[in-house]
């Protein structure tokens, strides 16, 4: 309430209208078409406050051609992928009858639960083709399908009882009965208000007027919540966990094709919940694209400046920026981080990342020809879910790029040496045979250095302690199929972690690799190399029995090839290792003689210098 009373705020024909008590009684007082004036807007805000769905207009970022950085370089808003007529991210959103699932990815308090609301009882309640939000705001009328049941959800009771609030809001009061807000206020109202207390139930249901039902579920829930029913869609509101969103679609299995997701979320991390963020499986699998279990989706953003100021008054909008984004207000490394989810619409990287320093939009860049004379490193971890590989390169300025990786599943030590050594752009040439223990032969191989040279090439230290049915360790398995390597540090990850994070640390004083542009790191990865981004995206610390927090061991292959290389304090060292060269625990690569390659604390000295292996 303010000195000239009642504000009056509406969409109308495409924009927001606001009128005062003030201005309506002023009109009255003229007469005439003034006084006819102010009642017919008096009439149009009667139907507005009993159905705000059918003057619904939506807000989000405007159609773009092409991609868009929204926040100075932290966050880049890919170009729109819908048709034009449509103008912004919320009416294309709305439109989205064709894809399984929608994403509207905001920053915080910038009405995307309320655009999730409308998404559901667009597809949920019978609407009329005459609406205003049909007729002039741009959204599409589709024939209602009868009644449906949708869950919706967040991720925590409270937030839940928030996303009801929208609902409540814009569902028509028709539909809603005892359970709009006002029930009992206006004439006609029969039966007792009922209020809805989020928590106290493992399950809360509102059925509507016209049969369809909202059931509202918490994240929080045990999994058997999520399942032993049947849904034909799903708002989830703010960062699901990957179990629940499995359990969502089992209760679609039956529904029929169109059984839709709707995301309406803020990319930060949540407390306590690591697997949200940059990290987690929404943005890795399902924004990404990375798997998203057989289903379209559509992305979408709504950002603070596409906000009209009818809901984010200028006030609001510059609190928000110093709040987050204001340049010259000193804050935290964590604000800093979480900034680029909660203002600019990103994903925030950190949290329960366990290098948290990794920006996909600075440290990925486009693949280009390594110059021969760089300093090249091979690191091998050894596994058949899988066996992984990286390359990495050093510049003559000191920087390392990422260039190519091998991440192949269920295939023997022998395949996996093979492919390794073609993918270097070398060759395999057996030169010698051997039997193990139990009297099988196998041969014995050399790495002929065709394509490139490395400084050093090495794998895993476990796998030259763990033995084969043969007798002979894995690392000399592979050495015997042709792909040379030594085995590499065995340091503690505790202390290598901190050292690949200084790599990937943005320094503000450091040119960029590619555009040029201030504030860079010393380590870059070629975009080509997704399981990489992957790994690193999804790498978080999870708390381990004994309650002390450690990094997953799950998914982290080419995590443990990026330490190995970390322990080697790798450098750039010219042109001068081109010849042949032997020294402690290194392998040096050149030449057309091939490799000699040596190991530390070998037990059998009598082993060739090719294989490692007795002839």
């Amino acid at each position: 309430m303010s000195k000239d009373g009642r504000l009056y705020k509406m969409p109308a024909r495409g924009r927001w209208v606001q009128f005062t008590q003030r201005q309506i009684e002023s009109l009255v007082a003229k007469g005439g078409a003034s006084k006819e004036r102010a009642q017919a807007w008096l009439a149009e805000w009667e139907k507005y406050e009993v159905n705000k769905l059918a003057y619904f207009l939506p807000h989000g970022m405007p159609w773009r051609g092409e991609k868009v950085d929204v926040g100075g370089g932290l966050y880049v808003a890919p170009a729109s992928d819908y048709p034009k007529v449509y103008r912004n991210d919320g009416v294309a959103l709305l439109n989205d009858w064709a894809h399984d699932i929608v994403m509207m990815v905001a920053p915080n308090q910038v009405g995307k639960s309320t655009i999730g609301a409308a998404w559901t009882l667009l597809r949920a309640i019978p609407c009329d083709p005459k609406w205003p939000i049909f007729e002039y705001h741009g959204v599409k009328y589709v024939s209602w399908g009868g009644p449906k049941t949708y869950v919706v959800s967040s991720y925590s009771w409270d937030n839940v009882a928030t996303v009801w609030k929208r609902y409540q809001e814009l569902c028509p009061r028709e539909e809603l009965g005892v359970y709009a807000e006002d029930w009992g206020r206006r004439k006609g109202d029969k039966g007792a208000q009922k209020q809805i207390n989020f928590g106290h139930k493992p399950t809360v249901t509102v059925r509507l007027a016209c049969g369809s039902v909202l059931k509202f579920l918490c994240y929080t829930q045990p999994d058997f919540h999520w399942e032993g029913f049947e849904a034909d869609g799903w708002h989830a509101d703010e960062q699901p966990g990957k179990q629940n969103f499995i359990g969502m679609t089992r209760a679609f299995t039956t529904r029929g094709d169109y059984t839709p997701i709707c995301f309406t979320l803020t990319g930060h991390v949540v407390e306590d919940r690591p697997d949200t963020g940059a990290t987690g499986f929404v943005k890795r699998e399902l924004w990404d694209g990375g798997n998203t279990y057989g289903r379209s989706v559509g992305r979408y953003h709504i950002s603070v400046e596409s906000v009209p100021d009818a809901i984010l008054t200028p006030k609001k909008r510059k609190e928000l920026f110093d709040q987050w984004a204001n340049p010259e207000i000193k804050r935290s490394e964590r604000d800093a981080r979480a900034a680029v989810a909660r203002y600019w619409g990103g994903w925030e990287v950190g949290g329960g990342a366990v290098l948290g320093e990794w920006r996909r939009d600075v440290h990925f860049i486009e693949p280009f020809v390594i110059p021969k004379g760089w300093t090249r490193y091979r690191l091998v971890d050894h596994g058949q879910n899988p066996c992984a590989a990286l390359w990495i390169a050093i510049s003559p300025r000191g920087d390392a790029i990422a260039y190519r990786e091998y991440y192949e599943r269920d295939l023997t030590i022998g395949e996996n040496a093979a492919g390794i050594v073609r993918a270097s752009g070398n060759e395999v040439r057996k030169i010698d045979a051997v039997q193990d223990r139990d009297g099988v032969t196998w041969p014995i191989c050399e790495e002929v250095f065709k394509g490139e040279t490395y400084w050093h090439s090495q794998m895993d230290p476990r796998s030259f302690g763990l033995k084969t049915t043969g007798g002979f360790t894995i690392g000399n398995m592979y050495r015997n199929f042709g792909l040379t390597v030594t085995p590499a540090s065995g340091q503690h990850r505790d202390t290598l972690i901190p050292l690949a994070a200084q790599w990937l640390k943005i320094d503000a004083n450091r040119r960029h690799l590619t555009t040029g542009k201030d504030g860079a790191p010393r380590f870059y990865v070629f975009n080509t190399l997704r399981s990489f981004a992957n790994e690193i995206e999804a790498w978080a610390y999870m708390t381990a029995p004994s309650g002390r927090m450690m990094p997953s061991g799950k998914d982290d292959h080419l995590m443990s090839c990026l330490l190995f290389w970390v322990a080697l304090d790798p450098q750039y060292y010219g042109d001068d290792y081109a010849g042949e060269r032997e020294a402690d625990g290194m392998v040096v690569a050149g030449g057309e003689k091939g490799v000699i390659t040596t190991e530390r604390n070998q037990d059998d000295r009598r082993n060739t210098r090719y294989t490692g292996y007795g002839s």
